[in-house]
């Protein structure tokens, strides 16, 4: 599991706890829900180049991560490619929310795991 190798490893941590700490974060949250899933977390690479499990925390674009059914994690980097760190709280718009929805279904549909039962 490459998050569970990233969180034990503490020189990965201190190596990359940068890419993500300054970067914008926003909280978003919605009276409606957002959908959850048992990979909920979507990772959007710069210019849309895939890029290895490892590598997403230099690389990404944008990562979306619900924290529960109301509210949401959103951290991007700046338009500008500065890092000009800021936190935000706002309610999501209804098509921002299908959107971000959409996206958690498609990732969803991409990383699932299951057992496979061969009786």
């Amino acid at each position: 599991n490459i998050h569970g190798d990233i969180i034990a490893s503490n020189s990965i941590v201190s190596e990359h706890q940068n890419y993500i700490l300054n970067k914008n974060w926003e909280f978003l949250f919605t009276s409606d829900y957002f959908f959850t899933s048992d990979e909920p977390v979507v990772v959007i690479p710069m210019n849309n180049i895939p890029v290895l499990p490892h590598e997403f925390l230099k690389y990404f674009r944008k990562i979306l991560f619900p924290l529960n059914s109301h509210l949401l994690l959103k951290i991007t980097h700046s338009q500008n490619g500065a890092n000009n760190k800021c936190t935000e709280f706002r309610e999501i718009l209804s098509d921002e929310l299908e959107a971000i929805n959409q996206l958690i279904i498609k990732n969803s549909r991409e990383n699932y795991f299951c057992e496979i039962n061969n009786k």
